[in-house]
């Protein structure tokens, strides 16, 4: 993810994800040190699965945050069989 410096928090933060949880991460110099300032999102079902799907490319969007007190993020998600792209259950054969 990339480094975004919030007035809010007064700090610089980066999104990192981490088993299916996106964390929240802050330093007040981005040369560090960083901590762990917790789980921000849990990835829903059925994108959770690691074992079906991928997540990847979490990424703070701070121009779409409404507010400072507001992180805007989006992240990606993948199959990893085609047939579970288009039919829940994959295809039936």
């Amino acid at each position: 993810g990339a480094l975004v410096w919030s007035s809010y928090l007064g700090r610089w933060y980066v999104l990192c994800l981490n088993e299916g949880e996106v964390e929240l991460w802050v330093a007040e110099r981005v040369s560090g040190p960083w901590e762990n300032a917790g789980v921000v999102y849990e990835i829903p079902a059925p994108w959770d699965d690691a074992s079906k799907h991928l997540v990847y490319a979490v990424k703070a969007h701070p121009e779409l945050a409404p507010t400072e007190r507001h992180i805007a993020f989006s992240f990606a998600t993948n199959a990893l069989e085609l047939p579970s792209l288009f039919m829940p259950d994959g295809l039936q054969t």
